[in-house]
Formats: C-alpha cells, structure tokens, sequence
C-alpha cells in the first residue's frame, strides 16, 4: 500500500499490479506554493518487493522515497531505486548484505537512512562509508572498533551531509577513529552523557558540523572543555539546562551553537 499525506492526484504511470493502482505522486515543483521543500512517498504494507515494483517507484516524481515496512531488500531491486533522484528510507531494514549496500552506494543518493540496522559487518560498513550522501545509521548502538574505522573512512561532502551513528557509549579510541573523517559532519545523537576526557576527545573531530542532540545537561567542567575547541557548528538541541557560566563557554567554544530546548536566562 503506498500513502501520501496532502496528495491529491494519481499519476499518469501504468499499473504493474493492483498495488500500483495505489501509487499516489504529485509533481514536485508544479505547484511550489502549495508543495514546498519535500515531496516525498509512503510505502507502507510491503515487506518486500521486486524489480517491477521497484520500476514504478523510481518514476515517483518527488525527493524521497520511505519503505516504512520493507524487511529485506535484494540487490537487483536497491540497484533500480537507487538509480532515480530520490532520498531512500529504509528503516524498517534490519540485515543488509555488501552486494545490497553496494547497489545502493552506487546509485549516487543524497540520502540513505538505514535505522533499522542495528549490526554491520566490516564489509558492508566499508561499502557504506563510498556514500557521497548522508549516510544514517541511528540505531548502530554498538560497533567494534573496525567497523567504526570503516564508517571512519566516509567522505561525505556538501551542507547538511551528514554521517548519524547511534553508537550510544562510545570509548574515546573510537571517537579518536571517527575524528579521521573528512565528511561534512557528523552526529553523535544517541550519546547522553558527556564527561571531560569524552569531551576533550570529540574536540579533536574538526569536521564544519557536529551533533550531539542526546545530551540533556553537562557540568561545568565539560562545558569549559567544550570552551576551548573550535567547532564551525555545534549541535545541542537536547540541552534542558545550563546557567549563564556554561552557556558562556558552550558558545565560546564554537561560531555558532544550535540549543533548541534551552530556556532563556530570566
């Protein structure tokens, strides 16, 4: 079953199978008023598909397409995806081989969300990291330090490419890893807490951008190390509570700081 919120047309495309008849796409630009920015397709209810159903939805004419269903995925059918122009969602995924990744990587997208993958062999990380695009790999809570050396070795480029790893306690050898990238950015969501020698270690990734939305409070001591980096973009959207010393120092310590959920100072 395939879905789109605010859609209102069917497409001109040819129906495959009954499923088809389902396929909702608006003309991403027709209209830029009433469709600005994203126009994306909801893939629901399919747990798998082939080649022909992968046909008709790179015909999609919009920026994304989501599998909010998809539990596995052949190479032949990633391969037919990632050849249109489209962002790619899989995170209901939870096994990808290399020669899957591969098909995907090689299509060129500007955005892969794998979520769901909670496991990556050294291989199939190595594939990953040729991703010229944003790579997410959000729910990867743990990974020994090779794989994170593979993930090390994304190159990604350009505003808002970004690298998101789950990794939720990571040791300061790994940070040291991830530190090699040369991508744009790099976000760190799933950290939580965040001690002096942690802090000091992610001051060492030079990378435009970093995120680190998990962290909810931080003491003193962490906020002066953070004071003395030199970051370009610094992430803190999680950040419930700083007083004025600590606010002082997060800002110091990069051009410019991003803390959503902070309140102002009365």
């Amino acid at each position: 079953m395939v879905a789109h919120q605010g859609m209102e047309r069917m497409s001109g495309l040819d129906p495959v199978d009954d499923w088809a008849l389902l396929l909702w796409t608006q003309r991403a630009f027709d209209d830029p008023e009433t469709y600005p920015g994203h126009v994306p397709l909801f893939v629901h209810m399919q747990e798998t598909i082939d080649v022909a159903m992968a046909r008709t939805l790179v015909e999609f004419d919009g920026d994304a397409l989501f599998f909010c269903d998809l539990r596995s995925l052949d190479a032949e059918s990633a391969a037919v995806l990632a050849s249109g122009p489209h962002e790619l969602f899989f995170d209901a995924l939870t096994e990808l081989s290399p020669a899957t990744a591969r098909a995907l990587v090689d299509g060129g997208t500007r955005r892969l969300s794998l979520k769901g993958i909670t496991q990556l062999d050294v291989e199939t990380a190595q594939v990953l990291a040729e991703l010229d695009g944003s790579l997410h790999l959000d729910g990867l809570a743990r990974a020994d330090l090779a794989t994170v050396r593979a993930l090390a070795e994304w190159r990604g480029w350009g505003e808002q490419v970004i690298l998101h790893l789950g990794l939720m306690d990571p040791t300061v050898e790994q940070i040291e890893t991830l530190a090699t990238s040369e991508g744009w950015g790099i976000a760190l969501d799933q950290i939580t807490a965040l001690n002096p020698e942690l802090a000091a270690t992610l001051g060492t990734i030079v990378r435009p951008y970093l995120s680190l939305n998990g962290i909810t409070e931080m003491t003193t001591a962490t906020a002066r190390v953070i004071g003395q980096w030199r970051a370009k973009f610094l992430v803190l959207n999680g950040l419930e509570r700083a007083d004025a010393e600590q606010r002082a120092l997060l800002e110091q310590g990069c051009e410019a700081l991003s803390t959503r959920s902070l309140p102002e100072l009365d």
